[in-house]
C-alpha cells in the first residue's frame, strides 16, 4: 500500500517539476526569435533578375526558373524571360535585359557590354559591372573578395560565378 502512494507522489512530483521547468522557460516576453549575429549577405534575399540555387533563396513570391529569380520591372543587365519583363524601354535580349536609352545604366553584378552601360565608377569587366565593392547575393562575381561578408563567389554549374 506504501509504494502505491510513492508512485502517485512521484508521478505527481515529476508533473509539478516539469511545469516548474516549462514556466521557467517562459519568461512572459514577447515570443520574439533571438537576435542571432549580423553575417552581411548571407540569409539576404535574392531579388528577382538576380541569380538564385533555390525558390527558397528568391525574395517574396519569386520563384527560381533557370538560375535566376524570376519577377518584373527589371533594370538593364538584370535576368528576365521577356522584354515585358524589362523596365522602361529595355528589351530581353539573351536572358538579359538590354538598355535601349543610353541615360539607363546596369548596377554592380549585371551584365554589360562596355564600360559604357554602367553605372558611374564602375566598368565591365568580363561583360559584368563592377566597382569594386562588396556585391550581395546572387550577383556575379569574379572572385570572393568581390562579395560581401561571409559570401563566396560561388560558380552555378556550367555557368557563371554568383556571389552565395
Amino acid at each position: 500500500m506504501n509504494s502505491g502512494r510513492f508512485v502517485r507522489f512521484s508521478s505527481l512530483s515529476i508533473l509539478i517539476l516539469g511545469l516548474g521547468f516549462f514556466a521557467a522557460c517562459d519568461d512572459g516576453g514577447d515570443d520574439k526569435e533571438p537576435k542571432l549575429p549580423d553575417l552581411p549577405g548571407q540569409f539576404e534575399a535574392i531579388g528577382p533578375g538576380k541569380h538564385c540555387i533555390t525558390t527558397f533563396d528568391c525574395a517574396g513570391s519569386a520563384t527560381c526558373q533557370n538560375n535566376f529569380c524570376a519577377g518584373s520591372n527589371l533594370d538593364a543587365g538584370l535576368h528576365c524571360r521577356t522584354s515585358s519583363d524589362c523596365k522602361g524601354a529595355s528589351i530581353c535580349t539573351g536572358d538579359v535585359c538590354t538598355a535601349t536609352d543610353p541615360s539607363a545604366t546596369v548596377p554592380d553584378g549585371g551584365h554589360c557590354d562596355t564600360s559604357g552601360d554602367c553605372k558611374a565608377a564602375s566598368s565591365c569587366s568580363n561583360g559584368v559591372c563592377s566597382s569594386g565593392y562588396s556585391l550581395g547575393r546572387g550577383l556575379h562575381c569574379h572572385t570572393t573578395a568581390d562579395c560581401k561578408g561571409v559570401l563566396t563567389c560561388t560558380p552555378i554549374g556550367s555557368g557563371p560565378s554568383i556571389c552565395y
